[in-house]
């Protein structure tokens, strides 16, 4: 039993193999191998260009782990992930308790709550505009059940006081007037 030895590319036979690899590398390609000798010589000329390359310098690589959440010692970085983490859980909760709270489970109540937020903005407005149009140098008064409005309009200066069972708010904005 004879084994021949594969070659990548068919040899003719009425000429015999050529051992020297620069001539097979320029040999003439037969039908349908060009891309084997192609290959080749992109490889030889990869092979030379990097065998002339300057040397490529190379250092160690340190990898500091900074985050707490994997494994790092970064106290600023666990503080700053823990305040985050509390507030995006009191936001939710907040949310949650503002969904809860806003949602009627009774549809005329819906109804009502409607109208009851409309009224309150044309009450709000109309107020608002008592206290904006106070003459200059007087003062307007608006008592309200237990909170009570008083605006004073001196020297171009607009005054309103909000005092409820809570505290007192005091702004200050110009009158024009």
């Amino acid at each position: 039993m004879k084994i021949s030895q594969a070659r990548p590319y068919p040899v003719p036979a009425a000429t015999a193999p050529r051992t020297s690899i620069l001539s097979r590398l320029v040999e003439p390609p037969t039908a349908g191998h060009w891309g084997a000798r192609c290959g080749r010589l992109g490889l030889m000329v990869a092979l030379l260009a990097l065998h002339n390359a300057a040397p490529a310098a190379a250092t160690d690589l340190q990898y500091v782990l900074m985050s707490p959440n994997f494994g790092g010692s970064n106290a600023s970085a666990l503080q700053m992930a823990q305040t985050v983490q509390s507030l995006k859980a009191a936001q939710a909760a907040a949310q949650a308790a503002a969904s809860r709270a806003a949602t009627p489970t009774d549809p005329s109540q819906a109804f009502v709550n409607a109208i009851m937020s409309q009224l309150n903005g044309i009450v709000a407005i109309s107020v608002a505009q008592k206290l904006v149009n106070t003459p200059s140098n007087q003062t307007s008064t608006i008592q309200s059940g237990n909170v009570t409005l008083v605006a004073t309009n001196v020297d171009g200066q607009l005054t309103v006081t909000i005092t409820s069972p809570t505290g007192s708010t005091t702004l200050t904005v110009p009158s024009g007037g």
